[in-house]
């Protein structure tokens, strides 16, 4: 039998047809996530996660996501997936991840600021995370309040020329009102040492912010706008200062906890 020859223009279109099909084929071949995979009871890995205990339900159409520390409901909202984008959106700030991998068991989200938050099919026995390590992932007031002793030091001083490296005192405490809730608004009293006596710098108010998993306070007078960002683990503490809207930093904060 011989073979047939068609003309190299018909060739051409049928390589046409073939990559369009390929190209108009479901992305389940690529991985796409679906939101039955997601819908679930989700407990915070190792490494620590945004949430100590995360809950996507979808009924009806509505999809809504509920959080816990220590087994006290913390934040809630809506939630939305396109793609491998997940958009939790709760009353005080929206978070959004790209879904690595899901499994079972398992599943693997990237923050907007590169970190990588892992949860575990479940929900969290009592004991799912040791103490200090769940608090301080989860956004615990109790891991920063205290006394704190460190240096505050000046990393712009083209942008700041006045800036002064600073040995600091910070004493954090529950703001008024936040008593009660593991992620409440806390206070800072802020001191310098300065010849050997303490002299007050200011007080002012930090609220947790999920997405960035530190504590934010966000400073504006006539002649400055900046945003503090603190973050605490075990007897350490670290914090940097940034100018608005520019986003330069310009002080950078490491200190230890004093006492108990």
């Amino acid at each position: 039998m011989s073979a047939v020859a068609y003309p190299p223009g018909m060739i051409r279109s049928a390589h046409l047809v073939v990559a369009a099909l390929l190209l108009a084929a479901p992305a389940f071949a690529q991985g796409e996530i679906r939101e039955e995979q997601l819908v679930g009871e989700w407990c915070a890995g190792p490494g620590g996660a945004a949430f100590q205990e995360l809950s996507l339900s979808e009924q009806g159409g509505v999809r809504r996501f509920e959080s816990w520390l220590h087994q006290r409901p913390d934040e809630s909202g809506s939630w939305e997936l396109a793609g491998r984008v997940l958009t939790l959106r709760g009353p005080n700030e929206t978070l959004t991840y790209e879904v690595r991998t899901v499994a079972r068991d398992r599943l693997v989200l990237r923050a907007q600021d590169a970190t990588t938050e892992v949860y575990l099919r479940g929900g969290c026995p009592d004991d799912a995370l040791p103490a200090d390590e769940g608090a301080a992932t989860a956004g615990d007031a109790t891991v920063l309040l205290g006394e704190w002793r460190g240096r505050s030091l000046c990393t712009d001083r083209e942008r700041a020329p006045a800036c002064k490296d600073e040995e600091v005192i910070y004493l954090f405490t529950r703001a008024a009102g936040s008593a009660q809730e593991p992620r409440g608004r806390v206070h800072l009293k802020a001191d310098k040492i300065v010849a050997g006596e303490i002299v007050p710098m200011g007080e002012m108010d930090f609220d947790w912010s999920a997405g960035e998993r530190a504590w934010i306070s966000e400073v504006e007078t006539a002649r400055f706008h900046g945003r503090w960002r603190i973050s605490a683990s075990g007897d350490r503490l670290s914090g940097t200062l940034v100018e608005l809207p520019s986003g330069a930093q310009l002080r950078a904060v490491q200190a230890e906890r004093v006492g108990p």
